[in-house]
């Protein structure tokens, strides 16, 4: 990259700005930025603290003459220890087209194609650590044909079509995050909530077994020795740098304070996944332990296929999460009945996990 590019498109309106019938060519735009003793203007060049900078104006206006539209541009020589100091001169030229009445709007920035490349180098490393933490954690732990008898899974519910790619590249960035931090109980709560209901003496209660309801994290269950932090501190973390992620796909405005709080978190983030990682051998899990591991991911994978499959709404899928299957009286929305009367699941031949089956025998009914 030789050279950076800010371009802006600025709007005069006359009923909105006395300056409109002031500013009506090159020349009274100019004296106009002038106006502010930290600008000087020759020609096509920008004087700021003695660096000169070429910059680019047309001018048009709407066919009532009402409104008058600036095209500026203004051109950066990279130097890349000189980033920084540039946002200077764009910061007090944005000061005086607001003083001047002018609406701004950004039509190209060069710094933000800059920082954001910079940045998604270090999402693509840290998502990429996340499906390889995923991929070793189950081989080893779980066993080789782990991801084989997902994608079974995953075909009953994709009406037996083939998944040609691997499972994990399935999940977006923020659900991979899940499989680590996200909560879940290995018990059945209707168990826990019979059990009270039957106790007629709170001395019958064993409190490691009411324990055992709790939902955990894979993080907090076998990895809580790699830090003091919980899941829930890691999943900030991991939602930080989701955040991050989206404000670089969408092409959001991202700066050097961006990218500096990206490295921070990144930097943080990948240490204790490596320190996770290189603990993995060392880990014992039982084979209930692992049929646990297993139905989560597999819940997460299928229930994104069936999102995916009837292009179910953000807000379906939270009621879907939040409705309790156990209350048949409690009257379902249009969106689940439809959901409902649409899904066709059929039982793989592994045991699903207690919420597929709920979500099975809704789609029953």
């Amino acid at each position: 990259m030789k050279e950076l590019v800010i371009e802006y498109l600025l709007t005069h309106s006359e009923k909105d700005n006395g300056l409109y019938n002031l500013c009506k060519n090159k020349l009274k735009f100019i004296e106009i930025i002038n106006s502010n003793v930290d600008f000087e203007i020759k020609k096509d060049k920008i004087i700021y603290q003695e660096k000169t900078y070429k910059f680019n104006l047309d001018i048009s206006k709407s066919d009532d003459k009402k409104q008058r539209f600036f095209y500026f541009s203004i051109n950066f020589d990279f130097e890349e220890n000189k980033l920084d100091n540039y946002k200077y001169i764009l910061r007090e030229l944005k000061k005086t087209f607001g003083k001047c009445g002018f609406v701004s709007q950004t039509l190209r920035d060069d710094f933000t194609l800059y920082y954001s490349q910079e940045g998604y180098q270090l999402i693509h490393k840290i998502e990429n650590q996340m499906r390889k933490f995923i991929t070793y954690f189950m081989t080893i732990q779980i066993g080789s044909n782990w991801f084989k008898e997902i994608s079974k899974n995953l075909e009953v519910i994709n009406n037996n079509k083939k998944t040609k790619s691997h499972v994990l590249d399935t999940l977006n960035f923020d659900q991979l995050g899940n499989f680590l931090f996200n909560e879940y109980s290995t018990k059945n709560i209707m168990e826990l909530k019979l059990k009270l209901k039957e106790t007629k003496d709170i001395q019958e209660l064993k409190l490691d077994e009411i324990r055992e309801y709790i939902p955990s994290s894979n993080w907090d269950r076998y990895f809580k020795d790699v830090s003091t932090e919980n899941s829930d501190y890691f999943k900030s973390k991991w939602d930080d740098l989701f955040s991050l992620r989206n404000d670089i796909a969408h092409n959001k405005e991202f700066g050097i304070n961006e990218l500096k709080k990206l490295k921070k978190v990144y930097d943080e983030v990948k240490n204790k996944l490596d320190e996770a990682f290189n603990d993995i051998d060392n880990i014992q899990i039982n084979e209930d332990e692992k049929d646990e591991i297993k139905d989560n991911l597999d819940t997460s994978l299928i229930y994104k296929a069936i999102y995916k499959q009837f292009k179910i709404t953000d807000r379906t899928k939270s009621l879907i999460e939040a409705y309790n299957i156990e209350s048949p009286k409690r009257e379902l929305s249009d969106e689940l009945k439809a959901l409902r009367d649409s899904i066709n699941i059929k039982y793989p031949k592994r045991e699903l996990s207690d919420e597929l089956k709920a979500l099975y025998e809704a789609s029953k009914k």
